[in-house]
């Protein structure tokens, strides 16, 4: 929504580059949502992916951009993972920095621009706890992106965003309970069993992830993306336990900025 109002109002022009970070756990219908977007509006969308050798990016494209299931599941996480001796978690997410954050910024200064990266994220007027934290970034000075958002400015809430999309010839085709990524550690417990149960084949791979971790992990808490709990244990709930409580029942999804 957010660059279709900046499309329609001039703002976009040949220097401003539009991004999207593949973290490779994406959903399918995140990827078709973002070449929809490109083809739609007729506009350049660079994709682009997470690699632990130099630059530590590389450009891809939606043909070509790592799927969650496939023989390249995963690989920008997967290579992040590898390279580091402990698995992201709630307060250590270093998968929203390294794979999201760093990697544009990466790309960006490949391109040799220098000093402070105008950014542009679409958090809207009724997402103040997030806006709030975005502010708090740009007034600190220590992180090389300072952030516009142009729907709070215009205080845009969900209602107009339901309504712009309604009015579109496309959409983003996932629930309000689904995340970008798929099984998510930020999710609330009972989401994540719930989503397990309806596509258990998407837990192997972080299953994988948690049993490879243990293996050079110097701590159990490092080898598991949350400590409450391994991903093991979540499927072994979904796959047995007859009742499961619905999603307002104890769960409560942590905030992550990967969206931000």
């Amino acid at each position: 929504m957010m660059l279709k109002i900046m499309l329609d109002n001039g703002q976009i022009d040949k220097d401003t580059i539009i991004a999207f970070a593949n973290t490779g756990k994406e959903q399918d219908e995140t990827l078709d949502f973002v070449h929809e977007c490109g083809q739609q509006w007729n506009v350049p969308i660079v994709w682009l992916e997470y690699r632990s050798s130099m630059p530590k990016f590389e450009v891809v494209s939606y043909e070509t951009a790592s799927r969650r299931k496939g023989e390249s599941a995963g690989r920008p996480f997967m290579e992040l993972l590898a390279s580091r001796q402990y698995l992201p978690n709630p307060t250590q997410r270093i998968c929203t920095a390294e794979l999201k954050i760093k990697t544009i910024r990466r790309y960006v200064r490949s391109l040799g621009h220098r000093g402070d990266i105008p950014s542009y994220i679409g958090l809207r007027f009724d997402e103040q706890s997030r806006v709030a934290r975005k502010k708090a970034q740009n007034a600190a000075g220590k992180e090389s992106e300072y952030c516009y958002m142009p729907l709070y400015d215009l205080r845009i809430t969900v209602k107009e965003r339901d309504a712009f999309w309604k009015s579109q010839p496309f959409d983003l085709k996932l629930s309000s309970q689904a995340d970008n990524c798929d099984l998510c550690f930020m999710k609330g417990k009972y989401q994540l069993i719930w989503a397990i149960r309806a596509d258990p084949e998407a837990v192997e791979w972080w299953i994988n992830a948690e049993k490879k971790s243990a293996l050079s992990a110097k701590r159990k808490r490092n080898a598991q993306f949350r400590k409450e709990y391994s991903y093991t244990e979540l499927k072994h709930i979904a796959m047995t336990q007859t009742y499961l409580p619905f999603f307002e029942e104890p769960n409560v999804s942590l905030t992550c900025a990967c969206t931000d």
